[in-house]
């Protein structure tokens, strides 16, 4: 895991690999500078997802982040995360959490491979009432302050949900 840009020791199955622990892996520019990776990981499965979301919240609560848009970051990742592990095609999904320079909003970014569906970049919809999937990416979109789902390449899908402080 990646906290400030410091790799700290955790269990080998969601750290991230060495290729990727930098703080030069920014996800965006914010309006308000570069972004400062305070937390990021690669998941494999559900089973690390909880403690996963427990350090990524401990992560912005130590860069001075607290509150509701804490919580909503937590609940936008999980969402994304479980969405990517239930219906992408990779066995990997890497989350980064950072904040922009002058701490005026915190950026989500969830990627992973996706089988090539087209409608991961449509604009996110609720599913109809008796659906039981459809709701991650609309609930993502109704509590993020802005957010865009990107394709890059035929398999590749990038998720990013801003929160503004």
């Amino acid at each position: 895991m990646i906290v400030d840009g410091q790799k700290t020791n955790m269990n080998d199955s969601h750290d991230l690999p060495e290729s990727t622990a930098s703080a030069e892996q920014v996800p965006a520019e914010g309006a308000a500078g570069p972004a400062r990776v305070v937390w990021a990981n690669v998941l494999h499965d559900r089973a690390h997802l909880s403690e996963s979301r427990r350090d990524a919240t401990l992560a912005l609560e130590q860069a001075g982040r607290t509150g509701a848009i804490v919580a909503d970051v937590a609940l936008a990742m999980t969402e994304l995360v479980v969405n990517a592990l239930t219906h992408g095609t990779a066995s990997t999904v890497e989350v980064t959490v950072s904040t922009t320079h002058r701490r005026e909003e915190i950026i989500l970014v969830v990627r992973h491979e996706d089988g090539g569906s087209d409608h991961l970049t449509d604009p996110p919809q609720m599913a109809a009432p008796g659906q039981l999937h459809g709701r991650g990416r609309a609930i993502v979109a109704a509590i993020a302050d802005q957010f865009d789902t990107v394709r890059h390449g035929e398999r590749e899908v990038e998720h990013t949900a801003r929160f503004v402080i």
